[in-house]
């Protein structure tokens, strides 16, 4: 006998602006800003109640849920993002493309968290600050905060639309490290080629169309 209630609320939001620059073909500028909020409220109530079990011929009542408790939690995350990034996008001659990304990224996690309970003697109603004090329970504390900067980079070159080369990078560092190994450096690099775009390869192989 009793009830559990949970409510859930979020909010998310993202503003992004796009700018290209007028003196500079192909260079383009690019801000977002994002920021989400989760808060999660749970109340549960157990309230007591008699069973009866009949012994030696006579109807004895147990109790269940005895004292009747009041439980509440409450949890707050707030999630915000910030990005700021120059593309740059150009093509040489008729087959050479050229494209390039620099982005630097914040990030910051952070929230609450409340929980409580409460013993009745009455539980006419089922609010905290109609319990009693003894065997209360009440704990909260503030996430530390979770920060990660980022600076993300890209190069991607094409000839041809059928021999492509790329090679970008990471760098990033996070609060939850220790101040000397906070920060890494993550590089990569990748080349292709789409062989079907290749004369010896459409004229012969007809069926495949992307390889």
């Amino acid at each position: 006998i009793g009830y559990s209630n949970t409510r859930n609320n979020r909010y998310e939001s993202t503003f992004s602006l796009t700018y290209d620059l007028p003196f500079a073909k192909g260079l383009q500028l690019k801000g977002l800003f994002a920021y989400d909020s989760k808060e999660t409220t749970a109340k549960v109530f157990r309230r007591f109640y008699n069973e009866w079990v009949y012994e030696n011929d006579v109807y004895k009542p147990t109790g269940v849920n005895k004292p009747s408790r009041l439980y509440y939690d409450s949890n707050q995350l707030y999630n915000s993002l910030g990005q700021l990034s120059v593309n740059y996008r150009t093509v040489i001659g008729s087959n050479h493309n050229l494209s390039g990304l620099v982005l630097g990224e914040f990030r910051k996690l952070t929230g609450t968290t409340f929980r409580a309970q409460k013993d009745f003697e009455l539980d006419v109603l089922d609010q905290l600050n109609a319990g009693v004090s003894e065997n209360a329970v009440a704990t909260g504390t503030d996430l530390v905060p979770n920060i990660n900067l980022g600076l993300v980079g890209r190069v991607n070159y094409e000839y041809s639309t059928r021999y492509l080369a790329e090679f970008s990078f990471r760098y990033d560092g996070s609060s939850l490290f220790p101040r000397e190994s906070r920060w890494g450096f993550f590089p990569a690099f990748s080349v292709g080629w789409r062989l079907s775009q290749e004369s010896f390869f459409k004229d012969r192989i007809s069926f495949i169309n992307e390889l």
